[in-house]
């Protein structure tokens, strides 16, 4: 496997080397997109390497091609569908005084240099010079046209490969002159600036520039003897002007002697200037071929290190994959047994939830007996408490005999359970009336079970007994107690008990004789809340804890006076924003803040603020207030 895929060794994280493949894909992929839709360059004036800025670059065949250099010479030459497939794309370069230089630009370079000279216009051309002469005419045509500045790239273009210094890249520098073809050796780029480093490479290079030397020389050499040939021509035929200037010395035979002379030379001078211009047409074609040569190997050079590039981002991309691919495999293998082996502890589980599920079916089977059992029980036992309700209102004494005493009366009465803990009882004495709130211990049923108790040991002090002394009715009432219980027996014995507040009212007399045991009253007077307290030992329970006799406290009653007997239950109540007691303070404010009111309009208002302070929270007790006002 290894050797199969070398780049497992090197290829440790599936996720990067899948970004780096892509990363070169893309990279090699937009170059390559680049080099074929346009070419980039830079027109450079030769003498003081400055960029040539607002210069037209524009291809002869197509028109809508162009380009415009900036400031630094530099522009983006965008080809067309059919320029994109060429190699050599032809080209026009048009200065701002109209100075317009044929060049040719390489495809697939990554960037080209283009050198421009300036033109020198002071030597006749050969032509020039056989069309003066033949012409015979002595007007001014042996200075240069001006407007002659336009070179073809066989005259005048020459091709070099370097480094560009700007931007270290491999580039194509080419030069354009309109009449000066003797400085291409003079721009070459130097040895040391070529990135070669194979020795046999180095030596090959300066071979073919010691070549390229030695041909520039002789055409340097050629050249001047051309030159210099033409200028001794010229200044022979212009002293033959000048001579032929005296043609009338001469006879007619004379002249049509000298007038083949001149055909003659004519003649010569023709060939002389075929024979130049083949000549240099032989040597522009030998050129061109050189050119062509060169520019093929520079195409074949860049697209071998394009080629190079798309190979190795494919065998990265590859490599990359391959080693997804197999870390996709080997996480498929891996979760393959996983899954295997989950499958085996499913189906274990399986079994399981299906002995479970039929241990759960045999227990809901079980559980809907019972239900229907507890929902048997329930209905038993609610029918039961329903109709120990009934016994318990039919025992307990109503308000029908407090219009007798009181101007107003009312009862707040609500049980936490269907039966109460709490009640209230009265014993008509004629000249007196006592009346008491017992708060037997606990609530429901046993509550209910202690008042049934504590009324009936009430009714047997008072009328049995004939005792209607408050602290003597609370005296007797803990003894009875503690002996129905058998309080005083350690092993039998419970701890229940109640709290009650007990007063005897005398309405001839206008007195009020008042006792409790761990309980206390309101009174309001005036527009003023007093406190009546009593002992603090409830009725049963220890007896070690009792006092000799309970205290009575007498009062003088006034008109209007309003008093209030309650059970703890509505300042025990948890409710509001805190979920906190409701306080016996907080009830002492809000019983004076309703003494002015009618007493049926107090019972309203209690149990609307009973009901808004308890909200959604359960009742903690019975709850029991009774109102009369004198």
């Amino acid at each position: 496997m290894r050797l199969f895929y070398p780049g497992l060794f090197f290829l440790r994280n599936t996720r990067l080397i899948f970004l780096l493949s892509s990363l070169i894909i893309f990279w090699t992929t937009s170059e390559i997109l680049a080099q074929n839709d346009r070419i980039d360059g830079q027109l450079i004036y030769s003498s003081t390497e400055k960029g040539v800025a607002g210069a037209l670059i524009y291809s002869p065949e197509f028109p809508e091609v162009k380009a415009t250099t900036d400031e630094e010479g530099r522009f983006n030459l965008f080809l067309n569908e059919t320029q994109e497939t060429q190699q050599i794309v032809k080209a026009v370069i048009r200065l701002l005084d109209m100075t317009e230089y044929d060049i040719q630009l390489v495809n697939k370079v990554e960037f080209q240099k283009i050198l421009v000279n300036l033109p020198q216009n002071d030597i006749p051309t050969e032509s020039e010079i056989l069309e003066k002469l033949s012409d015979s005419s002595q007007d001014n045509r042996f200075s240069t046209p001006d407007s002659a500045l336009t070179v073809s790239p066989k005259q005048d273009s020459a091709i070099s490969k370097g480094i560009d210094t700007q931007t270290n890249d491999t580039s194509l520098n080419q030069e354009a002159s309109p009449g000066n073809t003797s400085s291409a050796l003079d721009r070459l780029a130097p040895p040391e600036e070529i990135d070669v480093n194979d020795l046999n490479a180095r030596e090959l290079l300066q071979e073919y520039r010691n070549e390229i030397k030695r041909l520039t020389d002789q055409i340097e050499e050629e050249k001047e003897n051309i030159v210099r040939g033409s200028r001794d021509i010229r200044e022979r035929i212009l002293d033959l002007i000048k001579k032929l200037a005296n043609l009338e010395e001469l006879s007619p035979e004379q002249r049509d002697t000298l007038s083949k002379d001149v055909e003659e030379l004519e003649l010569v001078i023709s060939d002389y200037s075929a024979a130049s211009d083949q000549s240099k047409e032989d040597i522009r074609e030998a050129f061109e071929q050189v050119k062509i040569l060169f520019n093929q190997q520079t195409y074949q050079l860049a697209l071998s290190r394009t080629t190079i590039l798309v190979l190795l981002s494919i065998i990265v991309g590859l490599s990359g994959l391959t080693y997804v691919f197999y870390q996709i495999n080997k996480n498929t293998q891996k979760q393959k047994a996983i899954l295997a082996e989950n499958i085996v502890k499913i189906n274990q589980q399986k079994e399981e939830i299906n002995i479970q599920k039929e241990k759960i079916s045999a227990q809901r089977d079980d559980i809907e007996q019972k239900k229907q059992e507890l929902e048997s029980t329930y209905t038993q036992v609610r029918d039961s408490v329903f109709y120990a309700q009934r016994i318990q209102n039919a025992i307990l004494v109503h308000n029908t005999g407090f219009d007798k005493f009181f101007r107003e009366s009312f009862l707040f009465h609500i049980p936490r359970d269907i039966v109460s803990g709490d009640f209230y009882w009265m014993a008509d004495l004629g000249e007196d009336l006592i009346v008491s709130v017992v708060d037997c211990t606990g609530h429901g049923v046993p509550g209910a079970f202690m008042t049934i108790l504590a009324h009936d040991l009430l009714n047997q002090i008072v009328h049995d007994q004939h005792i209607s002394d408050p602290a003597m009715i609370l005296q007797e009432l803990d003894n009875r107690v503690r002996e129905n219980l058998r309080q005083d027996n350690e092993v039998d014995g419970t701890m229940e008990g109640m709290d009650l507040m007990l007063i005897k009212f005398n309405m001839k007399k206008m007195k009020a004789q008042i006792a409790g045991a761990r309980s206390t009253l309101f009174f309001v007077r005036d527009q003023e809340i007093q406190q009546v307290k009593g002992a603090k030992y409830m009725i049963g329970s220890n007896k070690l804890l009792k006092p000799e006799r309970f205290d009575i406290i007498e009062l003088d009653l006034q008109k209007d006076d309003v008093f209030y007997l309650f059970s703890d239950g509505f300042h025990d109540q948890f409710g509001g924003e805190d979920d906190s007691k409701y306080l016996k303070q907080r009830f002492r404010q809000l019983l004076l803040s309703l003494s002015y009111l009618e007493l049926s309009e107090q019972h309203k208002n209690l149990q609307d603020e009973f009901t808004y302070w308890k909200g959604n929270h359960p009742q903690t007790d019975d709850v029991m207030i009774l109102g009369l006002r004198i």
